[in-house]
């Protein structure tokens, strides 16, 4: 019989469970391109019930995230689904480009995503956001990643929720900012619009 050199062998059983998740990667990576025909994105809105054309999902999405974005400010997002287009793990919070049907923008993982859910965390996953923080620089966009504000992971074979969230939470959630941030809109233009000091009155005219 011939003799197995000395380290770690893999069971044909593990070597066919890498396999698979390899054929399963590569797949979600041929579709990274889009997310119309993505089954991830598809399956996603169905669970969240956000497929009509009022839904977050056409509210909230890359669009608003670069919607009159003041540089050196930070947006709060209430909700974001994005699909990873792109996954940088070189960096320790790895780099991120996320995509969805109104475009692109990157973004940032904590290190503790991927440490936990670094099995779903791929190109071609889809993420499901709350509370998003977006921090506007004078050049791009960049979308912050947590385990705070990750709600669910879908794949083109599985589901991972983090958290259960409602659609009506999402909603909540939602309407609370937009009221935030109407209030800080009324702010601004009641300060910009305040009149400007009236003259002084001429003086008495002599006697």
């Amino acid at each position: 019989m011939p003799k197995l050199s000395p380290g770690l062998h893999k069971t044909a059983v593990e070597g066919e469970r890498e396999d698979q998740q390899q054929r399963e990667q590569e797949d979600d990576e041929m579709e990274c391109e889009g997310v119309e025909d993505c089954v991830a994105w598809m399956r996603a809105r169905q669970e969240l019930g956000m497929i009509d054309k009022n839904s977050l999902v056409e509210k909230f999405n890359t669009r608003w995230i670069k919607d009159k974005s003041q540089a050196g400010s930070t947006k709060k997002m209430p909700f974001f689904l994005c699909k990873i287009g792109r996954l940088d793990l070189t960096s320790v919070d790895p780099l991120v480009m996320l995509v969805d049907k109104e475009g692109r923008v990157d973004g940032s993982m904590h290190r503790d995503v991927v440490d936990q859910f670094g099995k779903e965390v791929r190109v071609g996953s889809v993420l499901v956001l709350q509370r998003v923080a977006v921090l506007v620089t004078a050049r791009r966009e960049y979308v912050n990643i947590t385990l705070n504000n990750l709600v669910s992971i879908y794949t083109k074979t599985s589901v991972k929720h983090v958290k259960r969230v409602s659609k009506e939470d999402m909603l909540v959630v939602a309407r609370e900012l937009d009221r935030v941030r109407e209030q800080q809109m009324r702010s601004i233009l009641g300060g910009d619009s305040q009149p400007s000091p009236s003259p002084p009155p001429p003086p008495p005219p002599p006697p």
